[in-house]
Formats: C-alpha cells, sequence, structure tokens
C-alpha cells in the first residue's frame, strides 16, 4: 500500500464572530477529546434522536499533517509540483471538501479538495481567499505572551483519570520531564487522578522560558484550565519543588486554596550542586561519556571539539550549535537525530540551573508536607532549616535515601498515600529519619 493509514475523527465545533474565541473554543473542544479518549469515536451515529438521521458524510475534513523544519523531514516532505492527480477519479471522497494542510521550512501549504457536486471552482476559490484574509488578520493581531496562556499539551495524564477523585499536579524538575513521577502515580492512582506538567520546551523543541516566573505563570493557567476552581493539590520534586511553591502563591492571590503542597527535596537557593553547572569538569565528563555511547565511532577530538563549541555559547543557543557541529560528522539521519535529542535534553537542564542565578523563593501560607534526602549529608545549615523561614511546615521528614531515589521510597510513597487519601485534616506526621 502506498500512503497515510488515517482515523477521521468526528467532532462538531461552534463558531464565533471573534476569530480568537473561534480559535479557543476548537481548542477546548479537540482537548475535550483527547482527556476523554475519544471514546466517542465510531458512536456518534447512535446517539441521535428519535427519527432523526446524521448525515452519511461530515461537510468537510482537515488534516493537518504537521511542521517540517530543516533535517526534520523537509527534504521528503515538500509538495512535488506537477505528476498528475493525487487520487484516482474512482476513489469515493470522504467529504464534499477536503483540506490538507502542512507547514515545510517555515511556509504553510493548503490543498482544497472538493466535489463538484456539492461545489463549484469559483465558490472554494473565494472560500480559500477569505481563509488567507482570516488568518493574516489573526497573525497580525497582538499576541499575548506564551506565559499567560493556558496550554494543555504540557499536561500529562500519569495514571488512568477517575472524574470522582481529585487530580494531583506533579511540577517537573529542572530536565523539564515528568518521568520521573511514575513511581508516585503507580502508588496514588487511588486515590488521585495523577497529572505531570512538562516544561513548554519539551511540546516545542528550541523553545526555551525566560524565567521561573513566566513559567509559573503558564502552570497555573494551565492547572486551573484543567481543575476551574480548588482546592488544589500540588506535588513539586527537586526545582519542581520551588515552581510549586510559585504556583501555590498564583493560586492564593486569586483567592484560591491549596490543601496539599508537597516538596520532595526541593530546591532551594544557595544549595545547589557545583558538579552539576557547566562547564564543571564533571558535567562535561558526563556528557562526553554519553556522546561516546550514542556514537562509539566519534574520535576523541570531535567530543572536545563539540564540548568546547558549547562552552562559547549559552544552553539555549546548543541546538544550533550542535546542528552545525553534526553536519561535519559522517554518522547517519538516526544517530544525528539520537545525539540532537541528548543535546537538547543537556541544553534544557542547563538552562534551568542557569535561571537559578539570583532566584529567590516566593513566600506562600499554605503548610507544605516536605520530603528530604539525607544523602549526601549537608554541611552546616541544612535547606530544610533555610527554607523553614520563609515557609510553615506541616510535614518534614528526612528521608534515607539521595536526591534521585526519593521519588521511588517506599516511607516517601507510604506518606504520600496516608496524606493525600485524607479528606479532613492533614496532620503533620514527626520528623525522623527512615533506616
Amino acid at each position: 500500500s502506498v500512503g497515510w493509514f488515517t482515523s477521521l475523527y468526528p467532532l462538531l465545533l461552534d463558531w464565533h464572530p471573534d476569530p480568537k474565541a473561534c480559535i479557543a473554543a476548537a481548542r477546548e473542544t479537540l482537548g475535550a477529546a483527547e482527556r476523554d479518549g475519544t471514546l466517542g469515536y465510531g458512536v456518534l451515529r447512535f446517539l441521535h434522536e428519535e427519527g432523526s438521521a446524521l448525515p452519511s458524510l461530515a461537510p468537510i475534513t482537515f488534516n493537518y499533517l504537521g511542521q517540517y523544519q530543516l533535517d526534520d523531514g523537509e527534504d521528503w516532505m515538500t509538495p512535488v509540483p506537477g505528476g498528475g492527480v493525487g487520487q484516482s477519479p474512482e476513489n469515493f471522497m470522504a467529504a464534499p471538501l477536503t483540506i490538507n494542510a502542512q507547514v515545510v521550512g517555515g511556509t504553510l501549504s493548503m490543498e482544497w479538495l472538493f466535489s463538484l457536486d456539492h461545489h463549484s471552482a469559483e465558490e472554494i476559490e473565494n472560500l480559500a481567499a477569505r481563509y488567507a484574509t482570516a488568518l493574516r488578520a489573526l497573525l497580525e493581531q497582538p499576541q499575548k505572551p506564551k506565559a499567560s496562556l493556558a496550554n494543555p499539551d504540557i499536561l500529562i495524564p500519569l495514571a488512568d483519570k477517575v472524574a470522582e477523585r481529585r487530580p494531583l499536579f506533579c511540577i517537573h524538575p529542572v530536565t523539564g520531564r515528568v518521568n520521573g513521577y511514575h513511581a508516585i502515580a503507580r502508588r496514588l492512582q487511588d486515590h488521585r487522578s495523577i497529572y505531570g506538567l512538562q516544561s513548554l520546551s519539551c511540546v516545542e523543541p528550541g523553545y526555551f522560558d525566560d524565567s521561573f516566573s513566566e513559567m509559573a505563570d503558564r502552570y497555573t493557567q494551565t492547572i486551573r484550565n484543567a481543575q476551574a476552581e480548588g482546592p488544589y493539590a500540588l506535588l513539586g520534586w527537586s526545582l519542581g519543588g520551588s515552581l510549586a511553591l510559585e504556583i501555590t502563591q498564583r493560586l492564593e492571590q486569586s483567592g484560591q486554596e491549596v490543601t496539599f503542597l508537597g516538596l520532595l527535596d526541593a530546591y532551594v537557593p544557595g544549595f545547589g550542586v557545583a558538579e552539576d553547572l557547566w562547564p564543571s569538569p564533571e558535567t562535561r565528563r558526563k556528557l562526553a561519556s554519553h556522546l561516546k555511547m550514542l556514537l562509539p565511532q566519534i574520535t576523541e577530538g570531535a567530543v572536545r571539539d563539540c564540548l568546547d563549541q558549547l562552552a562559547t555559547r549559552p544552553p539555549r543557543d546548543w541546538p544550533a550549535v550542535a546542528a552545525q557541529w553534526l553536519d561535519t560528522q559522517q554518522i547517519d539521519s538516526y544517530e544525528a537525530a539520537d545525539v540532537s535529542e541528548l543535546l537538547f535534553a543537556f541544553a534544557l537542564e542547563q538552562h534551568h540551573r542557569k535561571l537559578c542565578d539570583g532566584y529567590v523563593l516566593p513566600k506562600v501560607t499554605t503548610p507544605a508536607h516536605a520530603w528530604w534526602a539525607a544523602e549526601p549529608q549537608r554541611q552546616g545549615v541544612p535547606p530544610w532549616d533555610s527554607l523553614a523561614r520563609d515557609i510553615a511546615f506541616a510535614t518534614s521528614r528526612i528521608i534515607a535515601t539521595d536526591h534521585l531515589g526519593i521519588v521511588r521510597h517506599a516511607a516517601c510513597l507510604d506518606d504520600l498515600a496516608d496524606i493525600l487519601s485524607r479528606t479532613g485534616s492533614m496532620p503533620g506526621i514527626p520528623e525522623q529519619v527512615e533506616g
């Protein structure tokens, strides 16, 4: 066979005179379809009123093929001019009007296919011209900063969604991803619906936030888009703890209640690990070992060249630097894709660490439930004592594990399940060290 295997999902969209309202309504409808797992697919025709009938064909099918950039399929996704018709005249159309759209190399193209039994060429030309006019007008309108907009794409279900269970929102650590919360999600899925909030950079490669404030604004709006009113439950591991405090402050300022604020070995300014920062020798060695693992044939000189080029640029420029460096290496496209993904992950982590420079934690009134890793042992004032100057603790417990292990430690998981299963007050757990 040749071509795509594409499912057609039946969808009814509301129209609004305001184009932005139209887009917002369409996004919400599509988001609702995604949230219910598209369980309605294929049953729409059975859910009509007695005596009524649904049309056998939708009036329009719309197929967005995606966005393709340089080194990401642009060469083979570029439309080929000419060459005859794309379909046999014996093939039945799925709808009287079909619109296929794609972005290649930054240029949007749209193909309008129509049935002459339903539309004339002049009608479709006018419709396409109106579409282009409306699109240009929309693009010329002032755009809100991304930080102020809810983005359902960064909200990841980590456990089966159960409507009657209030959600727990887990904020990403310094890596920007939420895969570290899987053990927690499995343990808590009988008590809560579990969602992870990942970085927008994981959805839009090449995008980097300018501040934690920008990130917290977006995350707060995204949470409120998923759950309009409180009480809210938030959990943050590592940098996610700081972001959970930022989100809590915004929810409190808007008059919302946060009944659970959990911090898992949260980042506290002044307690960062120097070996994790670029360009420390340890971080350079770690990146070099990952490069050699993905590219066993690469020379030591090529690795040094890559690291030296990265050292001269801020992390947000690393994807461009990596693309130029990869062009000089004799590797195939699959290896290049793996290396690009690796370097982007390192860049995002280092960018988040750079944002910590001069950062000051917000003050909140919601007491926090906190768990701290006992390893490695801290010298001087520990981070929990420093944080206690600014916020109150409902729980502060030291767990005999390290930073990576705390999200899987049985004592921590049991505490979370116990606290989140309660519907009334949340008494604190005595501070202790688990052996």
